[in-house]
């Protein structure tokens, strides 16, 4: 069992099968999902150290709590990019004083970090995948 600190909760747990090559990484890691943003308990720069944390444990394959896929490093290493680049993107908006007033604000902001994310790398960003989005619609 490994502690990953503050981020999606401050309590926070990994657990790491070394004879399997396997990391259950509940609340942590979404395969081909984006995980509900905003909530109270997030702590953002601490959930992307929490998945440099599970990947340097090289595992084979990660174990989402949430979603179907079962995912590869690679997968892990292009969800973590993708949390990073979305906080970037957000900090951006933040900064000229995009600071989501109501639910559309909130609604705006999301479709300006996916279209940033298409501009990025195309419409299939982040390892040729689609994204779902798992938060209130």
């Amino acid at each position: 069992m490994l502690y990953l600190g503050r981020s999606h909760t401050d309590t926070l747990h990994a657990f790491h099968v070394t004879s399997q090559g396997v990391v259950f990484a509940p609340d942590l890691v979404f395969i081909h999902m984006i995980p509900p943003g905003g909530l109270p308990q997030t702590y953002a720069p601490g959930h992307i150290e929490a998945l440099d944390r599970v990947a340097s444990l090289d595992p084979e394959f990660v174990v989402p709590s949430h979603g179907w896929d079962i995912g590869t490093p690679e997968e892990l290493a292009e969800f973590r990019e993708m949390l990073a680049f979305t906080r970037k993107i957000c900090a951006e908006q933040i900064a000229i004083g995009g600071l989501f007033p109501d639910s559309k604000a909130r609604a705006d902001m999301l479709f300006t970090t996916l279209d940033a994310m298409e501009q990025r790398s195309g419409p299939e960003p982040f390892g040729g995948k689609r994204y779902t989005f798992t938060g209130p619609r």
